[in-house]
This record gives C-alpha cells, sequence and structure tokens, in this order.
C-alpha cells in the first residue's frame, strides 16, 4: 500500500490552486449563477447512469471514515464493488483513500478489510492510501496501474463505484486525466432525504464548475504545473 499522508488543507493545495479557485468564483458571479444551475442539472442527469461492462480494475472511491469505522455510504459502495467482482466483471478491485479527518488508518486500510469480510479474496484486493480527495484516488490509481503494466494496451478501463450523486464529478476528473471509465454506483449509498440531496448536487455542481474553471484558466495563462496535477 502507498505511504499514508496527513496533511492540512493549506499544505496540499498545491501550485495554481487560489487563482484557479479565484477564477471559479469570478466566472460563477459573472455567469449570474448559470454555470452553477448547468452543473447541477448535469449532476442530477447523471446521477442515473450505470454501465457495469467488464474492466481491468473495480475501483471503489474512499469515503471519510467516522472515528475508524466506515460510514453507511462507504459500506453501501464497498457492497457495490463485492457484488461486481463476484459478477467476474473485473479481476482486481482497487480501494482508494488515505488518512482523512481524525481517523488512524486509512480508508483504503479500512474498505479492504470490509471487502474481505464480504468474502473478497485478499489476493484480489489493492489499497491506494495516500489520496485525500477525488482527483488524487484517481490519479494516484492510475499512476499504480501503469507501474503494474495493467490494461488493454497500457490503458486501463476502470469500473468505477460511488454513490450516484457523485458520477458527474468522477467523469470531469477521469476524462481529464485521459482514463476509460465506466460506472456502477452504489445506489443505496445516495443521501437520504431530499433536503441532502440537493444541497449534495450544489457541492457537486461548485467542484465540477471549479475544475473545469481551474483548467481553462491554468490554459490560459500557461500553468503546466497546475496542469500536470489535474489532467
Amino acid at each position: 500500500m502507498a505511504p499514508q499522508v496527513r496533511e492540512r488543507w493549506r499544505d496540499f493545495l498545491g501550485p495554481g490552486t487560489v487563482p484557479s479557485l479565484a477564477f471559479a468564483a469570478a466566472t460563477m458571479v459573472g455567469g449570474l449563477g448559470l454555470p452553477l444551475l448547468w452543473w447541477t442539472y448535469r449532476v442530477w442527469r447523471r446521477s442515473g447512469e450505470s454501465t457495469p461492462i467488464p474492466a481491468d480494475v473495480i475501483l471503489v472511491l474512499g469515503r471519510a471514515l467516522e472515528g475508524d469505522r466506515i460510514s453507511r455510504v462507504f459500506a453501501e459502495r464497498l457492497a457495490r464493488s463485492a457484488e461486481l467482482w463476484r459478477e467476474g466483471l473485473a479481476p482486481l478491485v482497487f480501494v482508494a483513500g488515505g488518512l482523512t479527518g481524525q481517523a488512524t488508518r486509512t480508508e483504503a486500510a479500512a474498505g479492504i478489510e470490509e471487502l474481505e469480510r464480504l468474502g473478497v479474496p485478499t489476493e484480489v484486493l489493492v489499497g491506494e492510501g495516500s489520496s485525500r480527495y477525488t482527483l488524487e484516488n484517481l490519479s494516484h490509481v492510475r499512476g499504480m496501474l501503469a507501474a503494474r503494466g495493467v490494461g488493454r494496451q497500457s490503458r486501463p478501463r476502470f469500473l468505477i463505484v460511488s454513490d450516484p450523486l457523485h458520477t458527474a464529478r468522477i467523469s470531469s476528473y477521469a476524462t481529464g486525466l485521459g482514463l476509460d471509465h465506466h460506472f456502477a454506483p452504489a445506489f443505496a449509498a445516495a443521501p437520504s432525504t431530499r433536503l441532502r440531496r440537493w444541497v449534495r448536487m450544489f457541492n457537486e455542481a461548485c467542484f465540477i464548475h471549479w475544475y473545469h474553471a481551474g483548467v481553462f484558466y491554468s490554459r490560459l495563462v500557461g500553468n503546466d504545473e497546475y496542469l500536470d496535477r489535474v489532467s
């Protein structure tokens, strides 16, 4: 498993993140909130997407632990990934997620323990324990697979498991990273109330707008260091 990492927000913002956030906020205000409405609509539209096809890897995206225990949402993601593995859709199951919050173990370690409890063999499980957010989940696992030489003609196919309202953001990031990706969301992990669904859609829309605005801004000013982190 990759080294565990615990850093404060200001320590891992990285080069170019603050200007990209400022640019995203400015375009949101300048667009009278229309970008937010558009991306919220896209989050809703893509939340029903499910294309569980054969892949090289089932990738479960981590979720912050509650203490050192997995949350209900994370448990549903893991249960869905176990189902997909039993259906024979991929030979490997990756669990991505490092140290977050007050946990003393990584999301990946907790997820692997739960998958073993669900009957998935240890030898098909791989943990990525250094990423702290969705973009890093994808980027770090991409690097691990490249090092292993996994994939069809060096471009592995990912079957990604998360909750349905996460799908649009994952797709934006995965497309930017050049990943061959498909989705098999854990629909049981969706927010339990209408208010929580709307809040989650709003948050996801903000992150997606930040990502696309940040990429556009960085290309505009020639910030290759930032682009290397996000694409």
